[in-house]
């Protein structure tokens, strides 16, 4: 026999049996199926009992699916006042590389640090003013926040 055929007839009952247990399952009323996997299903006796479609809804809506700790949020959404109750983001600093000295530990210069007045000597590794360098290049430093990358090159390279 053509080993194509066979494969065809093959994918062919695997694809209706699919469609069969698929259609079974939808016509299969909601109300009815077994629920036990979870412990807050079962019954006072310890064993799997069926409960209406509804309260599995109510059960749904309770635990919070989408939100990783399973409860409801702190600040209730209102959509008259959207930013009522949600603290405004503080501005991000305006960053400038003033100059870079390079020898076995380059060093850079750069000014525009939230709370700093002036500019501010760091090396590879400073923290400063909640910021992280991570690295220092000959025309670039780059500095890291939880959220954010800046890519800083020198103001006035020299030729």
């Amino acid at each position: 026999m053509n080993p194509l055929l066979v494969l065809r007839v093959a994918l062919w009952v695997s694809f209706a049996g699919g469609a069969l247990a698929l259609g079974c399952a939808v016509a299969t009323p909601f109300d009815t199926q077994l629920v036990g996997a979870n412990p807050l299903l079962l019954a006072p006796t310890g064993g799997p009992t069926r409960y209406p479609a509804e309260s599995l809804g109510r059960l749904l809506v309770t635990q919070d699916p989408f939100r990783a700790a399973r409860r409801a949020a702190a600040v209730a959404y209102d959509p008259v006042q959207p930013t009522a109750n949600i603290a405004p983001l503080a501005p991000r600093p305006t960053l400038v590389v003033d100059g870079i000295v390079w020898s076995r530990e380059p060093e850079a210069i750069i000014e525009g640090w939230t709370g700093i007045d002036g500019p501010r000597v760091v090396r590879t590794g400073d923290r400063v003013a909640g910021l992280t360098v991570r690295r220092i290049r000959p025309h670039q430093v780059v500095i890291t926040d939880g959220d954010t990358t800046w890519t800083l090159t020198v103001r006035e390279p020299w030729h």
